[in-house]
């Protein structure tokens, strides 16, 4: 499995970028059918402004939808060079099949640091 590239967004010197130091359950994630899963992400903020739980969050930005609820929000304030952590409840799909779903950060109208996990699910 290959992450995404990091992708950065942001006006003049304000710069919105991450680096995923690590996700868990690491893909591809085998499952059975019916399975809830708990995707968390510890990343490090590498941009030039400070994330806010209340102002910045992580969405579904395509995939499989595995959540009823579209967003996520980080853990705590994560200012340049510190990290933050996001979990995600995802529900496994009810048929069996390879499935992957994509999230990303997103601060006012800027989307960045992508996450993809592809799940395997069995009976």
């Amino acid at each position: 499995y290959k992450r995404p590239p990091n992708i950065t967004s942001g006006p003049g010197t304000v710069l919105y970028a991450c680096n995923i130091i690590s996700t868990s359950p690491e893909s591809p994630h085998r499952v059975k059918v019916r399975s809830r899963v708990q995707w968390i992400w510890v990343v490090e903020n590498i941009g030039t402004t400070r994330w806010d739980p209340s102002t910045t969050d992580v969405h579904f930005a395509g995939g499989t939808r595995m959540t009823s609820n579209n967003q996520a929000d980080i853990q705590s304030p994560a200012k340049p060079g510190s990290t933050t952590t996001v979990k995600i409840n995802l529900d496994v799909p009810k048929e069996p099949g390879v499935y992957t779903t994509t999230w990303a950060f997103r601060k006012g109208i800027h989307n960045f640091c992508y996450a993809t996990i592809q799940i395997d699910v069995i009976e």
